[in-house]
């Protein structure tokens, strides 16, 4: 039997006095798939960003491979794509193999800019996902489907369980 890549449990949480989840309990196995779903403000994005630390729970606990959220210091097991338009969050021009490149900079020490084996890792990232024709492409100028792609790969660079 597989370990668990995610275990929710008796987790509450909420911005003001009215509950935003309450009591929510879930096992996600390794190599296990989940959905969420629900309507609009039903907790969807508040559960993500508990689950990713961004935000303290109320009450209850959140393991990812059997450690706690607030306590997990190697991250690099667990890949995440927002559901933002990160378009909107890049002021500068920016190419696809930088954006994967990026991934790489918790690996270097100070401010330093990624080096050449980092960057051939981001090559070797867009590549595995069928994106190497746009290694050089501004990232705002491709398509919201490619965009999400060269995320995904982003996510997928460190292998992450």
């Amino acid at each position: 039997m597989s370990a668990n890549a995610l275990q929710v449990s008796k987790l509450s949480f909420s911005y003001t006095e009215d509950p935003v989840l309450t009591d929510v309990n879930f096992k996600l196995p390794e190599q296990e798939c989940m959905v969420i779903f629900g309507s609009n403000g039903s907790g969807k994005s508040t559960l993500l960003r508990l689950i990713l630390g961004q935000l303290r729970a109320k009450s209850g606990d959140i393991e990812i491979f059997g450690q706690e959220v607030q306590n997990k210091k190697n991250w690099q097991d667990v890949g995440y794509v927002p559901q933002t338009n990160v378009t909107k969050s890049v002021a500068f021009p920016v190419t696809s193999a930088e954006i994967l490149a990026s991934s790489r900079y918790r690996y270097l020490k100070g401010f330093r800019i990624a080096r050449k084996n980092e960057y051939e890792s981001a090559l070797k990232g867009l590549e595995r996902f069928g994106l190497a024709e746009y290694a050089q492409v501004p990232f705002s100028e491709l398509s919201g489907g490619l965009q999400q792609r060269v995320m995904i790969a982003r996510a997928m660079l460190d292998k992450p369980r």
